[in-house]
């Protein structure tokens, strides 16, 4: 009789001890998704140009972002502008002006063969996120190709309005579209400055089928392209060029021949560029390296675009 009640007795207690190790181990893991998952309070934040207003990209509930404004002077904060994270979430808000902004949203998306995809899209709305128009190429169901991305900004034109100055992505449409009135046939990446209000553009640089990015000096001149290179068959092989422009010139020179990403050009100096560049890597743009950034003598090394804001 003790003998069965010492073995009940045993049994209680390593049950007891294997519920206490049990609940050890599930607070620990709760205390590492909170540790670990738990997201970042702040992902973006900008500052209006006339310093009196911020933006900034923050968590909502669940997988949501949401993007606020701040009256600084006031110190109220509201949110504008929300992304279900399903699957789009918010990436970064920037202002354009005073009164308006563009924001950049990312999602991965189902591609072909079931494949999942990176997508980004650019939009602009004025301060309390009003009046949301696309700043990218309209989509349409006439598209020959896969728009994963409508462009990027790449100078904030500081003093000009509401306009900025971004590359676009341009998708032809295919035969289907024969029947519209106007068929759209240009292919690749060019650069427009677009009024972030009306939508109105003007072309600053031809779309091209293997340009794939620009560098602006921050003064709205477009000084450096990046350039895909293809095989025979027009398959990409990964490996790009870049090539620049000096001052007052429309003609574009080599600065570095194909490679596989060791060099990739960050931004333009506009006030180094109005002096006529070398020939060597004496007087080309400021550009990083895995291993080494270098500029010429003229000035110090900084890895920050001029307008500050480069997107």
């Amino acid at each position: 009789m003790l003998r069965s009640v010492s073995a009940a007795g045993s049994a209680v207690m390593m049950m007891l001890w294997a519920t206490a190790a049990s609940a050890q181990v599930a607070t620990a893991i709760e205390a590492d998704a909170i540790a670990f998952g738990t997201r970042e309070s702040v992902r973006n934040m900008g500052l209006s140009p006339d310093g009196k207003q911020a933006v900034f990209v923050g968590p909502g509930p669940g997988r949501t972002t949401i993007a606020y404004h701040v009256d600084i002077a006031v110190g109220a904060t509201k949110p504008i502008l929300k992304a279900s994270g399903n699957p789009e979430r918010l990436q970064w808000c920037e202002f354009a002006s005073d009164r308006r902004l563009v924001c950049r949203f990312y999602a991965m998306v189902q591609g072909g063969a079931g494949l999942l995809l990176p997508s980004t899209r650019t939009i602009s709305l004025n301060i309390d996120g009003t009046d949301i128009k696309a700043l990218g190429q309209r989509e349409t169901d006439y598209d020959q190709g896969l728009r994963q991305t409508d462009g990027a900004v790449i100078d904030w034109l500081p003093g000009n309005g509401d306009e900025i100055l971004m590359s676009r992505l341009y998708v032809p449409q295919g035969p289907r579209a024969a029947s519209l009135s106007t068929v759209r046939n240009k292919q690749g990446v060019g650069v427009v400055k677009v009024d972030t209000r009306t939508l109105r553009s003007i072309e600053v640089e031809p779309a091209r089928r293997q340009v794939g990015s620009f560098l602006s000096d921050g003064r709205g001149n477009v000084r450096v392209q990046g350039i895909s290179e293809e095989t025979g068959d027009g398959q990409l092989t990964g490996r790009r060029k870049y090539q620049y422009r000096i001052a007052g010139s429309r003609d574009w020179r080599d600065l570095e021949p194909y490679q596989d990403g060791e060099f990739i050009p960050l931004a333009v100096d506009g006030d180094f560029f109005r002096r006529p560049l070398l020939p060597s890597p004496q007087g080309r743009p400021l550009c990083t390296h895995p291993n080494r950034a270098w500029r010429n003598s003229v000035g110090n090394t900084r890895r920050q675009s001029p307008q500050g804001r480069h997107r």
